[in-house]
């Protein structure tokens, strides 16, 4: 897979809890719907972060690290100590 990051979302529409999960997936034209023949881009709207992928695999690699990704960065902000006044 070859990843790159897309363009930047508008902060002022990025809910949380409404991005946190939500992908767009293009499929290219000559995927067939095998598991062996899946072949497009996926972008994780979250992060802007995107990658190309060739196989239903790398496909479900590519959420699976992205939500695994989220959930960590979830972990370590929720961690942090309260220093409001």
């Amino acid at each position: 897979m070859t990843e790159d990051n897309g363009r930047r979302y508008c902060p002022s529409v990025m809910n949380r809890w409404q991005h946190t999960g939500a992908f767009v997936v293009q499929f290219c034209s000559e995927t067939d719907v095998t598991p062996e023949n899946y072949r497009g881009r996926v972008e994780h709207i979250a992060t802007s972060r995107g990658t190309h992928f060739d196989s239903l695999a790398g496909l479900i690699g590519f959420f699976e690290q992205a939500l695994a990704n989220d959930q960590a960065a979830e972990v370590t902000t929720a961690e942090l100590p309260d220093i409001g006044g």
